[in-house]
């Protein structure tokens, strides 16, 4: 399925041609088509709609889609910005599959492609595959992880998470953590988030930490020897974790593995000075006030909401984020505001 310089997450707007594809569908197969526009928009994918005698009417229940009427070959040239690179067509023209190319557009079709820049896509729903941002995002991660693993396989790699207070930490690592099971690395975790929090800031603990026994117990038996190199066995959660749900038990952790961490503040320095790779959630205020106070982050909800994060968790947040210049030294920062869409927005150094 490789094409010339194609990479989905360049792709912002999908653009269907419905005549050739939807000439013989059934009504099955017209509701499951809706519902893969449904997925695709969730996934924040602008859509168009071309067809010769296509109706807005009929298109009323996806808001901000676009319908262009008349044939695609009219459409594309008064339309010039179809043929463009963020845009991918589904067609199964032929006389189309020419004019994409010499638009250098990228394309999928039912039938055999003989063009580079298109390629043959049986099943219109396997392109939900293809066009899935968070999976391709967890995905590059974990080949970047495994590329460090193959050129040092006995060196330990420490991985931190994090983001804002409820951003959905545990949402990200799990579908990280299914990434790198596929590429057939073995993985261990840690859950800081009830050990590490804003809430504990300027406490009897040190900064951030809910108890000093506990930070001291994650850094002696767990972090700083693994990190070292050595392998990390604990038979039994420790009675002062109990209820926390930071791992499961027993404990293994091996110099040949990777070793995930996450929390709200798990950059703090002396975590932060034995992390090999550093992944930051980075949200929007409107979204992480939606996480924190349970609301849908996509309504128009009221922005007394965001004001009130912003006096508080937003505020203490951005002053750790400020402190500890988490997004400057950050390998990787993922645009984390739609959960069927987080995106990297910045790469390996």
């Amino acid at each position: 399925m490789k094409t010339a310089d194609f990479h989905p997450a360049r792709v912002q707007t999908l653009v269907f041609d419905l005549d050739s594809l939807t000439g013989e569908f059934s009504q099955e197969q017209w509701e499951n088509f809706r519902e893969l526009l449904r997925v695709l928009q969730e996934r924040d994918f602008h859509l168009v709609l071309l067809g010769e005698e296509i109706s807005p009417n009929d298109w009323q229940q996806f808001l901000g889609i676009s319908i262009v009427s008349g044939s695609p070959e009219s459409s594309g040239r008064r339309n010039p910005q179809l043929g463009q690179a963020d845009h991918f067509w589904v067609t199964d023209r032929a006389n189309l599959h020419a004019w994409l190319q010499d638009q250098s557009a990228h394309f999928a079709s039912r039938q055999p492609v003989l063009v580079p820049n298109g390629f043959c896509c049986p099943r219109i729903e396997d392109l939900l595959q293809i066009f899935h941002p968070s999976r391709n995002t967890t995905l590059e991660i974990a080949e970047q992880l495994l590329k460090s693993k193959q050129e040092a396989p006995s060196k330990p790699l420490l991985v931190g998470i994090g983001g804002p207070d409820d951003c959905g930490h545990a949402y990200f690592v799990g579908e990280l953590l299914e990434a790198l099971e596929e590429q057939g690395i073995l993985v261990g975790g840690f859950d800081l988030l009830e050990l590490l929090s804003l809430e504990h800031k300027n406490s009897t603990a040190a900064d951030y930490w809910r108890a000093p026994r506990e930070r001291e117990w994650i850094l002696d038996t767990l972090l700083r020897p693994y990190a070292a190199g050595e392998t990390v066995t604990v038979i039994d959660e420790p009675d002062f974790l109990q209820g926390c749900e930071t791992s499961s038990y027993p404990l293994f952790w091996a110099p040949e593995m990777v070793v995930l961490l996450w929390g709200t503040t798990i950059f703090v320095p002396e975590i932060q000075e034995l992390l090999d790779i550093k992944i930051v959630l980075d949200l929007t205020p409107k979204a992480a006030a939606a996480r924190l106070f349970e609301l849908d982050e996509r309504s128009d909800f009221n922005p007394d909401f965001v004001k009130t994060y912003l006096k508080g968790e937003g505020r203490l947040y951005g002053e750790y984020l400020e402190v500890n210049q988490i997004q400057q030294q950050a390998d990787f920062l993922v645009q984390f505001d739609n959960f069927h869409a987080f995106k990297l927005v910045t790469n390996l150094k």
